[in-house]
């Protein structure tokens, strides 16, 4: 068929997102290196994902220690009150008690079963392990059959770093460990990006013959 002139400009965009941060905001995680600590670069993380997120996008914070605390419940991003809000929830996050993570990537997913969001994601962060009784891999299964992706951010040298990469190779996600607390904003805002899906145009193309 070629060449191929287009008489409509195309109109590329992304589709719907619904992306949860899990966040660990256990004891641990006021620890600092390089003059940060890991709370705040996930607070600051959370915070710098919104702006890659457009208003009919669905967001949610969820952060766990001994227990699991909804910080943003899950809903469309909004316009600049409910962003406020959003913000003002994020920055309240506070490190202290242990880890306790399957009951918070569980809500994780059960938001997003009920999410008709083509592009459903979930990103871990955690400088921990996950408790040695709970089935993971069976609810991380059950979310990639529901489509929902997941990807996993290990911190620090206590992270159970095969654990988080064996979980995202189940959730058809990505998995990063770094060191270093100033990457996570870099590393969240990455997934942030990728969860959006691939650029695409929807629309009917006609095709004609113009000449022989």
């Amino acid at each position: 068929l070629l060449p191929v002139d287009s008489l409509a400009e195309a109109h590329a965009g992304h589709g719907g997102v619904g992306l949860i941060l899990v966040i660990d905001e256990s004891g641990s995680m006021s620890e600092q290196a390089h003059g940060v600590s890991k709370i705040s670069m996930a607070q600051t993380a959370a915070l710098e994902a919104i702006t890659h997120l457009r208003a009919n996008d669905s967001f949610g914070v969820i952060a766990f220690n001994d227990t699991t605390h909804i910080v943003v419940p899950f809903a469309a991003v909004g316009g600049l009150s409910r962003q406020h809000n959003t913000r003002t929830a994020i920055n309240a996050l506070s490190a202290f008690g242990n880890t306790t993570i399957y009951p918070a990537l569980r809500q994780a997913a059960r938001y997003l079963y009920a999410s008709k969001a083509p592009f459903k994601h979930i990103v871990l962060l955690t400088d921990g392990q996950g408790e040695t009784n709970a089935p993971f891999l069976r609810l991380i299964q059950q979310m990639k059959s529901s489509g929902i992706s997941l990807s996993t951010i290990a911190i620090g040298s206590d992270a159970e770093v095969e654990e988080l990469q064996s979980w995202a190779v189940a959730g058809g996600g990505r998995s990063y460990y770094t060191s270093d607390p100033r990457d996570i904003p870099r590393l969240v805002v990455l997934e942030t990006r990728i969860s959006s899906g691939p650029t695409k145009v929807v629309g009917t193309l006609a095709v004609r013959q113009a000449a022989n």
